[in-house]
């Protein structure tokens, strides 16, 4: 039995909750309950089974039901009943977060960062950031080693790091609140997680405090995946500085109000003539009897509209025609080590995203 039964379980709490939800089997479930508390998980499943069987759709039943399965040695039914009560309840954050413990201790950690991720959207909770971050460290360890490995010559296929999803994150209980962590997972291999290789002597002291800054961040939901990716490579004084600018939404091209509807109308039939479509006559306000020629997300594409018409003898324009506000947001943070290790690591993980090496203050 692993010790992340001790996290996973909180009876006191769970008592009330569950009471709660099922008032009519009070009785019953403080006797579930107390045979959880006191290790007689078996029992506590025979008790809580009839519970389940008349209300089979209990979201809190159900969480229970799980964290009994851990306790029970069950993980693989545990992660089938929290996968799904976290696609049938999108905001229930104990379900979420307990799964993401137990791919943890399976080593699937991409799957948890992507439910710790999920759910930390719809419900920021201190303990979901924790675990995130731990998971972070984990994969950005991965993603170290395997770039130092890679500039030594080394290939990965050939190296035996362990199991990288056995230490501990903290887990939920069923009522939301954090128990006490256990302090390690007992690794299902036996192998110690890969530890960061020895960072490369620098002979110049001054590049040993390696300053760096990222390009814009327009998913600001990335921004934290990324400090806390390059917190658990030993990134010191993390800031990350917010920003907005005005961005055009879409582009209009179109060629010049007329002196008349009637000559507007004769330029479209010219214009279909020579096999140009999608466009119509603007019957009124500032362009009236213009000719629209199409409304465009990039400039690129309006570009290229503007580049075929000019072939054809046209003189259209090509304007913003609306703006909206875009916001940002950059990363800054000393490193001590090799740079160019974290950069190669970095673009693994965060492959649309620059970074770049800068002076340091």
């Amino acid at each position: 039995m692993t010790r992340i039964a001790k996290a996973l379980v909180a009876v006191a709490v769970l008592a009330g909750v569950l009471l709660s939800a099922a008032a009519a089997a009070a009785d019953t479930l403080d006797r579930a309950l107390s045979l959880a508390a006191e290790g007689r998980y078996p029992e506590a499943r025979r008790v809580l089974d009839p519970l389940l069987e008349n209300e089979p759709g209990n979201a809190q039943l159900r969480l229970l039901h799980g964290v009994l399965r851990v306790q029970e040695g069950h993980r693989g039914e545990a992660i089938a009943v929290f996968s799904g009560l976290a696609r049938e309840f999108p905001d229930m954050f104990e379900a979420h977060n307990n799964l993401a413990v137990l791919y943890v201790d399976e080593g699937r950690l991409e799957e948890a960062r992507a439910v710790l991720a999920a759910i930390l959207e719809r419900r920021p909770e201190a303990v979901g950031y924790r675990n995130l971050g731990e998971v972070y460290e984990k994969l950005a360890r991965l993603a170290y080693a395997q770039s130092h490995a890679l500039r030594d010559g080394r290939s990965r296929d050939g190296d035996d790091d362990g199991d990288p999803g056995t230490e501990i994150l903290q887990a939920s209980d069923a009522a939301g609140t954090v128990s006490e962590p256990a302090t390690a997972l007992e690794p299902a291999s036996g192998n110690e997680p890969p530890a960061i290789p020895e960072r490369p002597a620098l002979a110049d002291e001054a590049v040993a405090a390696a300053c760096l800054a990222t390009g814009e961040f327009l998913d600001l939901g990335t921004v934290e995946e990324a400090r806390l990716w390059l917190a658990a490579l030993g990134a010191e004084a993390t800031r990350v500085s917010h920003g907005t600018r005005e961005r055009v939404r879409e582009y209009r091209v179109y060629l010049p109000p007329f002196e008349s509807r009637k000559a507007a109308d004769a330029a479209l039939g010219d214009l279909r003539e020579k096999g140009v479509s999608d466009i119509a006559v603007i019957p009124k306000g500032a362009r009236k009897n213009a000719v629209s020629l199409g409304i465009y997300a990039k400039e690129a594409n309006a570009s290229r509209r503007v580049a075929r018409l000019e072939e054809l003898g046209y003189a259209p324009v090509v304007e913003p025609n609306s703006m909206t506000v875009q916001e940002y947001a950059t990363i800054e943070a000393r490193l001590s080590g090799s740079f160019e290790d974290l950069r190669d690591a970095w673009a693994s993980s965060f492959p649309d995203q620059a970074l770049r090496q800068v002076e340091c203050d």
